[in-house]
């Protein structure tokens, strides 16, 4: 299947704002620029821009800070959410497959950043 060059783009900068930022964690755009271009996708600061209030317009929160960076405010999941969803399975009163652990802290992880699962792996919370 051909994917259109831009929503490459578009999925591109919104796969790194929900892997790298939160609002302890932004990414300056030329950072942005910086990492489409090592996956060779050539761009200007104008095109981040432009795209990221393509996001905008479909709903994301993303909020940039001026002359710090941008990220991507989460409104699903967040780290204490997945505390609560850790710790229940922690305290379980019952037996529960090791298969089946791994499965639920697969699914967290797909939706924390990588500064959430350093913490909770800091924390002994995920294998």
């Amino acid at each position: 299947m051909k994917i259109n060059k831009n929503l490459g783009i578009i999925l591109h900068i919104l796969n790194i704002l929900k892997a790298e930022t939160d609002q302890e964690h932004l990414i300056p755009q030329k950072e942005i620029v910086k990492r489409l271009r090592a996956l060779g996708i050539n761009c200007r600061l104008y095109t981040v821009e432009k795209y990221l209030n393509c996001l905008r317009d479909f709903g994301y929160d993303i909020q940039t800070v001026k002359g710090t960076g941008t990220y991507l405010k989460k409104d699903s999941l967040n780290i204490n959410d997945a505390y609560v969803l850790l710790e229940s399975l922690n305290r379980a009163n019952f037996a529960l497959e090791k298969e089946y652990v791994l499965s639920i802290q697969n699914k967290l992880k797909k939706e924390l950043n990588k500064y959430e699962i350093e913490e909770l792996k800091n924390k002994n919370m995920l294998l």
